[in-house]
């Protein structure tokens, strides 16, 4: 419920208005907050998604950007986690925006130069899979079959071209690598 509500947002009415419901929710959100709990109920939450992974994409040559472990949804819930963390003592991290709350996070020294520009990385560059998988491919993000077609289209839009002469191993590479090192940060911050 907390976690819904840290993500919503106010697209109606006057600016008092806006003000005044965010900082009743926000209010709502950090009262009596226990950050283990939060912690738990997160990673049971992400768990539970990772087993709705369809099991035959799974075993065969399937990559889900988004929802497989080391996906977007897992930079998201790392965000949301500093967010609950935080957000009590500096509200300008309570912006819906991933990308612009981990900025914040860096500029308010809650990340370190380095994971706030690994953080980043990672999730522009996952973000640029998901929106090249949709643009090019017209597949849901869960149906993207690694295979050479679309490795091939897919690390041609990213820039890999000239980069390797095996343009489809490189960006299959590089995509694992991105996964992995997201997965390893979000173990980190849920000590998965």
């Amino acid at each position: 419920e907390k976690q819904t509500l840290l993500r919503s947002r106010f697209v109606f009415g006057k600016k008092e208005m806006k003000r005044s419901l965010a900082n009743s929710v926000n209010k709502s959100i950090f009262k009596d907050i226990d950050l283990n709990e939060i912690q738990i109920k997160m990673s049971e939450m992400r768990e539970k998604m990772v087993l709705s992974i369809d099991t035959k994409k799974r075993d065969r040559n399937y990559i889900d950007v988004k929802h497989e472990r080391g996906g977007i949804i897992d930079v998201e819930f790392i965000v949301q986690f500093l967010k609950f963390k935080y957000g009590s003592t500096y509200p300008e991290l309570l912006n819906p925006n991933t990308q612009v709350t981990i900025r914040k996070c860096g500029k308010l020294k809650i990340l370190d130069k380095d994971e706030t520009r690994i953080l980043i990385h990672l999730y522009i560059f996952l973000r640029r899979v998901e929106n090249g998988i949709k643009l090019f491919t017209n597949l849901n993000i869960s149906d993207f079959e690694c295979n050479e077609r679309n490795c091939y289209m897919l690390g041609t839009y990213l820039g890999f071209i000239g980069k390797e002469k095996n343009i489809i191993a490189f960006f299959h590479s590089h995509l694992r690598n991105v996964i992995d090192r997201v997965n390893c940060l979000y173990k980190e911050y849920f000590n998965a």
